[in-house]
This record gives structure tokens, C-alpha cells and sequence, in this order.
């Protein structure tokens, strides 16, 4: 069995930390990455126009945005009307 000291299990806990956080950031790069190509790919194939959107893929969009903003503070504190009206803003800007 392997005992740590006090400076080993620290340097450990944070490398663990540290790699959490470049998970999560990766995870929500790949989230915009996608959004944005779906987004292309309705704009093609729908003549680019927000309005030919179904509401239920906008709504879809915008819930997955909210909850990678959540996500992205650990569910922590925050407000969800706000991070609703974030990805919102968002979604629409990014569907312009």
C-alpha cells in the first residue's frame, strides 16, 4: 500500500481537478462544435432562415445550451431562468 504525503495527495487532487475541468471544456466545445454544424445544416437545407426552424428543434437547442451552462459551473449556484435566457440568446444569435 502506497501512503502519500501531504504534498503528493494535493499535487494528485489537483492534476484530478485540472483534468475534470479540461473534460468539461472539451465536452462543451463539442457541444457548440455540433449546435453549429446543425445549425449550418438546417440553415442549408431550410434556406438559412430562423423562421423555418420547427420550434421544437429550437427549444431542444436552447434546453441543451442551459444545461451545458449549468453544467460548466458544476450545477453550482446560478440562476436557471438566467442560463435559459443565455442560451437563448445564443441559440437565436447563432441561428441568424
Amino acid at each position: 500500500m502506497k501512503y502519500f504525503s501531504g504534498l503528493d495527495l494535493k499535487t494528485t487532487m489537483f492534476k484530478r481537478i485540472v483534468n475534470l475541468f479540461k473534460k468539461v471544456g472539451e465536452k462543451m466545445n463539442a457541444k457548440k462544435t455540433e449546435l453549429t454544424t446543425k445549425s449550418k445544416e438546417k440553415k442549408s437545407t431550410k434556406g438559412g432562415n430562423s423562421s423555418t426552424l420547427e420550434p421544437q428543434d429550437r427549444q431542444r437547442m436552447i434546453e441543451e445550451a442551459a444545461y451545458y451552462f449549468a453544467e460548466k459551473r458544476n450545477f453550482n449556484g446560478g440562476d436557471p431562468v438566467e442560463d435559459w435566457l443565455a442560451a437563448e440568446a445564443d441559440i437565436d444569435a447563432m441561428l441568424k
